[in-house]
């Protein structure tokens, strides 16, 4: 061991080198608050480690960062937990580089003849926040396409040269493929290299120092760096590593769903880092003195250049304590604009709609994904064809302005309109039927706001009304719950829905009976259901009945997908409600579109088993 030490030591010089290291003095003696830079060079290797075990697995692009990310997260072994890793040592990074310059300021390390290690730190910091913003942006996700946009607006505001910064870092003019190699090249090579270089030279730097003292000297009130403090720095350090950890088994890192630049993402956020900046660029006076390139730009600029001046602003005892008054200040200020937008966050019900259905849309990816496996066309094409996914927007779009859905009413809690059509939450259930015949008048209640009146009038007045009025109490009569139960199990099997479960067929049966001849258990319909509407049953030949009377809409298939399909498309057609209609047709909608809103309210989807 001797012999390979001598060696190395006449080759590199390395042994004197940590020698030299282990005996530098430690001012005051050592202190847990001067472990900070150890932690962040362990952190940083942590990311480094990290970092190259997906690198070989994460692919930029359009189409590939989002999969390659979701095949490291869910599907790769132990991936989840190495992105995690990664995940919270960026952030871990971010809170020990802040402390760390607050302990350099605090504790005079700033001042000659530590000016550059002070300056080196601040470059390194700036190196720290440009992995963490960059590295946020590599998923895929709509988040990271937000604060991507976000981050490029910012760019293009700076004078002069911000559109051309823009456009070198984008790789084009627009939004791309280029984007997202470009901050890759940054994350994972350029920033890491400088930030490297910064370590080295702060390495230099400390070795300098520990020179200007002979080996057998140390200064008055100082001790060497071995053991002390190195003791507190291995421990602190390792307590972050652990912390980290921690927090990946209990918070595993996010992945929200496929970035999609035709829909808006009302959720975008900065990471949390970043939040005091979103909130202060909110501010009425930083609009007025010029908004973004003022709150973005200018002020941060003339902050960092308040910052780099200080061993010179410290070299007086009060210099010294307007340098710490003033680091405080701002940290106290970036805290109180963080926590104040938590808050605000939190108690804005659109926000938290917006962050809820942001976290649905992610979770859906992820199990269409590993059911189906994910098309060339990139995974955003599950959710675009996924009518879970469109069929609610499709029908806020479509159908909202009149009719209620449960599934919808969130989206406009806080505004919800007047509604003049019928509830729709239920459609072609067996709660649903069952409704429309014993309480039909409050099923299509809401027509009563109706701009028309004489619409509301065909509907509430009109036979069917009339007849669910006069049935009601046989119907519900308790020797009749039965004949009713069959009822709605012939009604649900012709609907061919598969979301209502299994038919009992025995009792479906005994409903067609009541649907022709309106026989129940305890007496008789006022008249059948064939005798207003025509039916052709599942399998048979020949219809159950043909004729039906006007504005009676057929009842073959009714609450499955082919029914409302062309119900749609021509509800004022002699099928359906004929000349009583009051519904436009939606013969007009893309036939994709017009399917996915058909399946989403027929149930007619694939849902994972929980």
């Amino acid at each position: 061991m001797h012999r390979v030490s001598h060696w190395l030591e006449a080759r590199t010089g390395l042994i004197t080198w940590f020698r030299e290291l282990a005996n530098a003095p430690v001012a005051g003696g050592p202190r847990w608050r001067y472990a900070w830079g150890s932690v962040l060079v362990v952190l940083f290797i942590t990311q480094l480690v990290t970092g190259l075990a997906m690198a070989g697995t994460y692919s930029p692009g359009r189409l590939s960062s989002w999969e390659s990310t979701f095949y490291i997260q869910h599907q790769l072994h132990w991936g989840w937990l190495v992105r995690g890793i990664h995940h919270y040592a960026a952030q871990a990074m971010v809170v020990a580089l802040a402390l760390q310059v607050l302990q350099i300021v605090w504790d005079r390390w700033y001042l000659a003849p530590r000016e550059l290690s002070f300056w080196a730190t601040i470059a390194g910091g700036l190196c720290i926040l440009g992995l963490s913003h960059t590295g946020y942006q590599l998923p895929g996700d709509q988040r990271a396409h937000a604060a991507t946009s976000i981050f490029l607006n910012i760019m293009s505001s700076a004078p002069v040269a911000g559109p051309y910064l823009q456009e070198l870092v984008q790789g084009s003019s627009r939004y791309g493929n280029l984007t997202l190699s470009r901050l890759y090249v940054l994350h994972v090579g350029l920033l890491p290299l400088a930030y490297l270089a910064v370590l080295c030279l702060q390495s230099l730097l400390w070795r300098a120092e520990a020179r200007r003292n002979r080996p057998d000297e140390v200064p008055l009130n100082a001790t060497r760096f071995w053991p002390g403090q190195a003791l507190r720095n291995g421990i602190f350090s390792l307590l972050a590593v652990v912390a980290v950890i921690g927090l990946t088994l209990t918070q595993p890192a996010e992945l929200g769903a496929p970035m999609n630049p035709a829909e808006a993402f009302s959720a975008a956020r900065p990471e949390w880092y970043f939040l005091f900046l979103f909130r202060f660029l909110k501010f009425e006076f930083v609009q007025q003195l010029g908004g973004l390139v003022f709150g973005a730009i200018y002020l941060p600029t003339l902050i960092g250049l308040v910052i780099l001046i200080m061993p010179w602003t410290g070299r007086s005892r009060w210099g010294h304590k307007a340098n710490v008054a003033f680091l405080l200040l701002l940290f106290a200020g970036v805290g109180y604009l963080t926590v104040t937008t938590l808050r605000e966050d939190a108690l804005n019900v659109d926000h938290q709609l917006a962050l809820h259905h942001s976290e649905q849309l992610a979770q859906r990816t992820v199990d269409l994904a590993s059911q189906t496996g994910i098309p060339a066309s990139g995974a955003v094409s599950l959710l675009v064809n996924d009518p879970l996914t469109q069929g609610p927007r499709l029908f806020q779009k479509n159908c909202a302005a009149c009719h209620h859905h449960e599934a919808v009413a969130a989206s406009h809690a806080a505004h919800p309109p007047q509604i003049s059509a019928a509830d729709l939450s239920q459609f072609g259930s067996r709660e649903w039927m069952k409704a429309i015949l014993i309480d039909y008048a409050t099923v299509l209640a809401p027509l009563k706001n109706h701009s028309d009146a004489t619409v509301s009038a065909r509907f509430l007045e009109g036979d069917m009304a009339s007849w669910s009025s006069d049935n009601r109490d046989l119907l519900l009569a308790p020797e009749n719950a039965t004949s009713l139960a069959a009822l709605l199990e012939f009604m649900a099997q012709q609907s061919g829905r598969k979301d209502l479960g299994t038919i009992d067929e025995k009792l479906a049966l005994q409903g067609r009976e009541v649907f022709a001849t309106g026989k129940l258990a305890s007496g008789s319909l006022s008249s059948a259901c064939i005798d207003c509407h025509a039916m052709h049953v599942r399998g048979e030949d020949k219809p159950l009945a043909e004729n039906s009377v006007t504005g009676a809409p057929t009842l073959t298939g009714y609450g499955g997908g082919a029914w409302l399909t062309q119900f749609l498309k021509a509800p004022g057609s002699d099928d359906y409600f004929g000349a009583k209609n009051a519904m436009p047709a939606f013969d007009k909608l893309p036939p994709r579109e017009l399917e996915m809103l058909v399946q989403w309210m027929t149930g007619d989807y694939w849902l994972p088993a929980r």
